[in-house]
């Protein structure tokens, strides 16, 4: 019997090269997939913190701007003379744009009147003329208005010796904390500035068209024209909404106005006609 037990495992220095610690290997593709993941990953949190970061911007300058408004407005209440330097600020950064645009812009006085017309100088386009006179608050009557519009009437035949359309002529004034506008193509006879009738009747969309110009214009009116006996969209009335704006406009009489009003009825006119406001509704006139 051998004394010797035998081994329970039989290497040989040549196998010991053959065992190696266990490693996990991957493919290439699998590789790019754990990049690809811990890309998701990160960008998704960063994408997370952005969206954080950007929301409580929003809402720090809403809050900002909140209460921004609440102290201009109680700087602006705050005295008659604080009141009328910030609206004089606000009137010259807008007339500084009309400026650069080419357009006009409406006097910065509250109460004025003015006449409006076209001129003709032989082969040239038609011109836009205006003058405007500004009248305080406490002299603004139908006698002041009439004599001033008369002066105005007077200085347009003095100095135009060419063709002219009839004047357009546009008071503005304030009654009961409202900016109104009374527009005629003649003077106004007998209006009382003390009292009027607000018209029911709007025009939601007003297109300018003319066959040399590629673009329409879209022409807004403010609420304050729509008032009883207004003439609105006369040659002169559609002319000086166009010298207010700030786009490149071509005026001559081909052009062509698109209205639709409130009740959804569509209306086009032409250079020889314009529209007279009444309670309700309105009427189209031709001139004769």
């Amino acid at each position: 019997m051998d004394s010797h037990p035998k081994p329970v495992m039989d290497i040989s220095l040549n196998d010991i090269d053959q065992y190696k610690p266990f490693t996990e290997t991957k493919t290439p593709e699998e590789s790019y997939k754990t990049f690809d993941d811990y890309f998701d990953i990160l960008s998704t949190k960063m994408m997370n913190m952005f969206y954080g970061v950007a929301l409580n911007g929003v809402l720090m300058y809403g809050t900002f701007m909140y209460y921004s408004q609440v102290g201009f407005n109680m700087l602006y209440d705050s005295d008659p003379m604080v009141t009328n330097t910030i609206d004089y600020l606000s009137y010259l950064k807008t007339y500084s744009y009309g400026v650069m645009k080419n357009m006009k812009v409406e006097p910065f006085h509250t109460n004025w009147t003015s006449i409006s017309y076209i001129s003709y100088e032989y082969f040239e386009r038609p011109k836009y003329n205006e003058m405007v006179i500004s009248i305080e608050s406490g002299l603004c009557s139908t006698i002041v208005v009439d004599s001033i519009n008369d002066v105005l009437l007077f200085e347009k035949s003095k100095y135009m010796t060419h063709k002219t359309d009839d004047p357009l002529f546009i008071t503005k004034f304030e009654s009961s904390g409202s900016s109104l506008y009374y527009v005629s193509r003649q003077l106004p006879v007998k209006l009382d500035l003390t009292k009027y009738t607000q018209s029911q009747i709007r025009f939601i969309s007003i297109v300018y068209t003319h066959p040399q110009m590629i673009t329409q214009i879209n022409l807004e009116i403010p609420n304050s024209w729509y008032v009883k006996h207004n003439e609105l969209f006369s040659q002169e009335f559609v002319f000086r909404a166009l010298a207010y704006q700030s786009e490149e406009y071509v005026f001559d009489l081909n052009y062509k106005l698109l209205l639709l009003d409130n009740n959804m009825n569509y209306v086009e006119l032409t250079n020889n006609q314009y529209v007279e406001i009444n309670d309700d509704d309105y009427r189209i006139l031709t001139d004769a």
